[in-house]
């Protein structure tokens, strides 16, 4: 009985142990679409996220992309673009399971229809 007891243990710390998880901060930049300053009326914080995920290094799930983790933060605060953008991606492994999931953080901000549009 202590034998299986063990090997379940021993199975389980090797499970554990072959997973890891990575965050790597990717860019900043000014904002996603080109803007003048006065072009614009800040709105609030926005952050949004897209995960995607493999099994066997096979994706099965594209969605983990700066754009539609941009799309999320824009749907989240009702913006037109971003400011003062940082975005990062995570990594996770779990054995035969990959999880990327990317996250994107700024400004929401409404873009002015002055003369010009």
């Amino acid at each position: 009985m202590n034998m299986r007891l063990l090997t379940r243990v021993a199975l389980l710390a090797l499970l554990a142990s072959a997973a890891a998880c990575h965050v790597f901060p990717m860019t900043v930049a000014p904002s996603t679409v080109p803007l003048a300053p006065g072009e614009y009326t800040e709105l609030q914080p926005a952050s949004g996220s897209s995960t995607g995920f493999y099994v066997f290094f096979v994706p099965f799930s594209t969605r983990s992309s700066v754009d539609a983790a941009i799309a999320d933060a824009l749907k989240e605060r009702g913006g037109d673009a971003l400011i003062n953008v940082t975005a990062d991606v995570s990594m996770t492994y779990l054995i035969l399971v990959n999880f990327i999931t990317t996250r994107v953080y700024g400004v929401a901000v409404k873009v002015d229809q002055g003369e010009g549009g």
